[in-house]
């Protein structure tokens, strides 16, 4: 079910209506699937990343800037060699899910991204990306796979 987290950082608090929050194993790092305020009928979701340094939340700073308009041109930059940013990844207003989908270690997270229309959950618009953490909440993306048909059928059963 949905949870309510209530945390604060040195840049004030924030509320996030959290869908799912995953903890990395072993690790203070977790990560929150939320959906900000957005226009209606659309569609986005995305993620937070909180680290507990010293009994305090430190906000980490985020794959996505959700302030850009294109919110999702750093990402795009990491797409598979050969595999052109789908269309849709330009909407606006935002029609996008980027969620944390789990943590294979400590510093590892997977995340499903995708354009968030019916007829676009193809495997030309759906990825995994692969985001390791470094020291002090510093992350890069490591690697990233396009689904296929197949993997977005499993995904979307999930």
């Amino acid at each position: 079910g949905t949870v309510g987290w209530y945390l604060s950082n040195e840049g004030g608090a924030h509320y996030w209506r959290c869908e799912m929050v995953f903890w990395a194993p072993a690790s203070n790092i977790l990560a929150c699937n939320y959906s900000p305020p957005h226009a209606p009928h659309t569609t986005w979701e995305t993620s937070v990343f909180y680290e507990l340094r010293d009994d305090k939340w430190v906000l980490l700073p985020s794959p996505v800037d959700d302030s850009a308009r294109d919110t999702f041109a750093q990402l795009a930059k990491h797409l598979p060699k050969g595999v052109r940013k789908p269309s849709l990844w330009n909407a606006d207003p935002p029609r996008l899910v980027f969620k944390v989908h789990n943590w294979t270690d400590a510093n590892t997270a997977i995340l499903y991204v995708y354009a968030a229309s019916d007829e676009s959950r193809s495997s030309k618009s759906a990825f995994l990306f692969t985001l390791k953490f470094e020291a002090e909440g510093k992350w890069k993306i490591v690697k990233s796979q396009q689904l296929s048909a197949k993997e977005i059928e499993k995904e979307a059963a999930e």
